[in-house]
């Protein structure tokens, strides 16, 4: 049906001609009262056509802005990859809801939900793999490469309760010309029982499709104990 209405509409606009100069013709534009509920949109297109970019301290147009939260983009966008890339692997299950963090007299408090619960089809042969996202810039030449505690805590969290103290999960942050390959080695969580339960910090490199974006995977990863090359090495 949409296609059909837009179909509808370009027939409509095929006797229109092109525009020459944008400028000289957004001058000739009159918008009286027979055009005033147009206005809105010739805003809009006068923002596009002109190449300008709406800022919030500057200028004098008023037009409707879409605010979309970064964080919630990346992660929905990871996801969808994931799911592209390894649903013959795994089964990605996405802001699982089966674990929390306390109970009190009976009853659960506090859901765990990682970004990214990977549950292997075959689980002799693939672990599982906790993964979560953080649009947040990775600065490898600062103390601590700018990741907050409050995630460590939290990833913590997931892999006690999701992959019982062992295992590997990652810690997925968007590429960027100073962090293009994952840190050389894994964060080590110490805990009691001597299982290893490591946290790797790897980038993610956006691109204009899924097939040309990817997860740049650590090296070192296909040689830890629990995981067999779960990820093409990039």
């Amino acid at each position: 049906m949409l296609l059909q209405e837009l179909g509808r509409l370009q027939s409509l606009f095929e006797p229109i001609p092109a525009i020459s100069d944008i400028d000289v013709d957004f001058t000739q534009v009159r918008v009286d009262r027979h055009m005033r509920h147009y206005e809105n949109a010739l805003d809009w297109a006068k923002l596009i056509l002109q190449g300008n970019s709406p800022h919030c301290m500057r200028g004098h147009a008023e037009a409707v802005s879409l605010l979309f939260p970064m964080e919630a983009v990346f992660e929905s966008f990871v996801s969808a990859w994931m799911r592209h890339s390894y649903s013959d692997r795994w089964q990605v299950k996405a802001q699982s809801r089966q674990y929390t963090l306390i109970s009190y007299n009976s009853m659960n408090l506090f859901q765990l939900r990682p970004d990214i619960w990977l549950i292997p089809h075959d689980k002799k042969a693939f672990p599982q793999i906790i993964c979560d996202m953080k649009w947040e810039i990775i600065e490898t030449d600062a103390a601590g490469f700018n990741v907050a505690q409050r995630d460590l805590y939290q990833m913590l969290a997931y892999g006690v309760n999701y992959l019982q103290g062992q295992g590997d999960m990652l810690l997925i942050y968007p590429a960027h010309d100073g962090f293009m390959v994952p840190l050389r080695s894994p964060f080590e969580f110490k805990h009691n029982g001597g299982k290893a339960l490591r946290l790797w910090i790897v980038p993610f490199v956006i691109g204009d499709s899924l097939q040309r974006s990817k997860v740049v995977a650590p090296v070192d990863i296909s040689s830890t104990a629990s995981l067999s090359a779960p990820f093409p090495i990039q």
